[in-house]
C-alpha cells in the first residue's frame, strides 16, 4: 500500500460543498477518493453511506469491537 502526502488548501471549496452531508474531516476523505477515483476505506457506516450517495466507491469494513 501506497501513501502520499494531500494538500488540503485545494480541496476546501469541493469539501465545504459537502458539510451539510458529511462532517467536516470526513468530506476531505471523500472529496480525495473522488479526486483520485479510488475507493474510501473506513470502518464508519455513516461515511460509507454518505459516500456512496454521492457516487464515491466505498470499501467499508465493520470494526472489531474493543477487547
Amino acid at each position: 500500500m501506497t501513501a502520499e502526502r494531500v494538500a488540503l488548501a485545494p480541496l476546501l471549496a469541493s469539501a465545504y460543498e459537502l458539510f451539510d452531508r458529511i462532517g467536516a474531516h470526513d468530506a476531505f476523505y471523500v472529496v480525495i477518493a473522488r479526486a483520485s477515483s479510488c475507493l474510501l476505506l473506513t470502518s464508519d457506516r455513516a461515511q460509507a453511506r454518505a459516500a456512496e450517495s454521492l457516487g464515491v466507491g466505498v470499501l467499508y469494513h465493520e470494526a472489531m469491537p474493543p477487547s
